[in-house]
């Protein structure tokens, strides 16, 4: 587990992440495989810290991404546009939230592939999490 309580697995392609409601009394963890888990996991407040927060929403489209069937880009990002609009409807949506998420579209509308802005959106999480990491 990184710095952080919640860590991308790229062999698995889940987030693993500590659920807060049970700290301090125990560590329970979950893997997070999908971007519905991940919109659950911040809006029942499993994770709770805004620099967590902002990671977790990140890999929320990366979880997305990497089981989108797309060969046409303009139908990915509009999709992908459509993912970070659902994320943004979780409890913390004013903040952190908005901040990553709009960050990985940004980068990832500059694709010319379908392949490409997947590979977009898994960079930019990872660069979210490792800035994140450096400030806790």
């Amino acid at each position: 587990m990184s710095s952080l309580n919640v860590d991308w697995n790229d062999t698995t392609h889940s987030l693993k992440v500590i659920d807060q409601r049970h700290i301090p009394q125990k560590e329970v963890y979950q893997e997070l495989q999908s971007i519905e888990q991940v919109w659950e996991a911040i809006t029942f407040q499993k994770i709770q810290k805004h620099s967590e927060v902002e990671v977790a929403s990140a890999f929320g489209l990366v979880l997305w991404s990497q089981f989108k069937q797309s060969n046409q880009l303009d139908l990915f990002l509009d999709e992908l546009c459509a993912k970070r609009d659902y994320l943004c409807t979780s409890k913390l949506a004013k903040g952190p939230i908005s901040t990553s998420v709009n960050r990985v579209v940004t980068r990832a509308l500059r694709a010319h592939s379908v392949e490409e802005a997947k590979q977009i959106c898994l960079k930019e999480a990872k660069a979210i999490q490792s800035e994140k990491e450096l400030m806790s």
